[in-house]
């Protein structure tokens, strides 16, 4: 079960006691159930409430409307999220970046898959919802492993570019997850792998350019 803390956004009241806490987890879970299936227009907090089994007086008691549930349910994906990418890419960080990179691109990659409808579809839906990224957002877990070794590696000219380097590549990586999740292409177009290698190729000849 999530871990709720202070610092996430979107509760009125955050649940400490185990039988609140499963109050609100179902609650976000039937949220994330009726975006699946319908969008988040047609969803109101009674239909929330009717999904999750919980009287409505259970959700007002925990969030002020349905966009504070979008907002709640948003961070707990995103820790989620962030959580399993940090698991997968931990013992990645010694690797040339040339091995490194398409492995951690693979993993982040069927992250999103997993959680594609809090933090592609919803997003896409809400974008308000990028404003409420966690202090350890998913894009720095990603990049952890790799700015590290760019940092190691980059030469002298080029470490006042350093924050600009990681963004082009951050904004490169997340755009083209986004529109291969989204696009679903076919596999005589591309496939999941010659995917993944085409992006990891890009972003290892732009890394190079920078570094000894």
């Amino acid at each position: 079960m999530h871990t709720f803390k202070q610092s996430e956004f979107g509760y009125r009241k955050i649940p400490r006691q185990s039988r609140s806490q499963k109050t609100v987890e179902y609650i976000l879970i039937a949220a994330e159930a009726l975006v699946r299936e319908h969008g988040s227009s047609d969803i109101s907090t009674n239909k929330i409430a009717e999904k999750a089994g919980v009287n409505i007086n259970s959700v007002y008691q925990y969030f002020s409307s349905k966009e504070a549930i979008f907002v709640a349910l948003y961070a707990r994906t995103e820790a989620n999220a962030s959580k399993e990418i940090r698991e997968a890419t931990l013992n990645l960080i010694e690797l040339p970046i040339s091995e490194m990179i398409p492995r951690v691109i693979d993993a982040a990659l069927s992250v999103f898959q997993k959680y594609q409808v809090v933090l592609v579809d919803l997003v896409d839906m809400r974008p308000e919802l990028s404003r409420y990224r966690g202090s350890m957002m998913i894009d720095n877990l990603v990049f952890e492993g790799s700015q590290s070794y760019i940092w190691r590696h980059i030469r002298q000219e080029h470490e006042k570019d350093l924050a600009k380097i990681f963004y082009v590549m951050q904004s490169t990586i997340f755009s083209a997850f986004r529109n291969y999740i989204v696009d679903e292409p076919e596999r005589d177009t591309i496939s999941r792998a010659e995917f993944i290698e085409e992006l990891s190729r890009m972003m290892v000849y732009y890394a190079n350019n920078f570094m000894d």
